[in-house]
């Protein structure tokens, strides 16, 4: 079975940036389906999780207490993604495949907007691996912004995406999903 994992990493800014954290988010959950060239992918928005804070490029899984993350995860549910309005991500687009390299390139609808998005994924053996930079106001999100507006986080964030093939599958496959 195809095993899809997405990442996701924030940065904070403004006067109170040291207080904050630079923070990976992550999530198994994605459902990735594709039939004649046409990929699609679902993700529940509120399966992410905070795997932890990022310091000098390196995932620090310690530097959060569960106070933290439950604090984190309800700001970023409730006010940020708003997931009761807007439960899932949507992707769907075409592929196209030159050797290593996968180019991805459809719609992604997140919160309330549909906007263009493209991604281009490398193939090293069964991995399938791509990072895209998605900037949230683009689909209408806020950045958060906490204690009084003096803690920011950036209005751009990373995705990861790491696609982990069944062994001697090609990529793409005839179906997937």
């Amino acid at each position: 079975m195809t095993s899809l994992v997405l990442y996701v990493f924030t940065h904070r800014h403004g006067l109170a940036a040291r207080l904050g954290h630079d923070l990976r988010l992550s999530t198994r959950a994605g459902r990735l389906s594709l039939s004649d060239g046409q990929l699609e992918l679902r993700v529940p928005l509120q399966s992410l999780e905070v795997d932890g804070a990022m310091r000098r490029g390196q995932l620090d899984r310690t530097a959060l207490n569960d106070g933290d993350r439950k604090t984190i995860l309800r700001a970023m549910r409730d006010d940020v993604l708003e997931v009761g309005r807007h439960p899932e991500a949507l992707f769907r687009g075409g592929v196209q495949v030159a050797g290593d390299r996968v180019a991805v390139r459809g719609q992604l609808s997140l919160a309330a907007r549909t906007c263009p998005l493209e991604l281009e994924l490398t193939r090293r053996g069964g991995l399938l691996t791509g990072d895209v930079a998605l900037q949230p106001s683009r689909w209408g999100i806020r950045p958060y912004s906490g204690m009084g507006g003096v803690l920011k986080v950036t209005d751009a964030v990373e995705v990861r995406v790491e696609l982990q093939l069944e062994a001697g599958q090609e990529w793409p496959p005839e179906k997937l999903g």
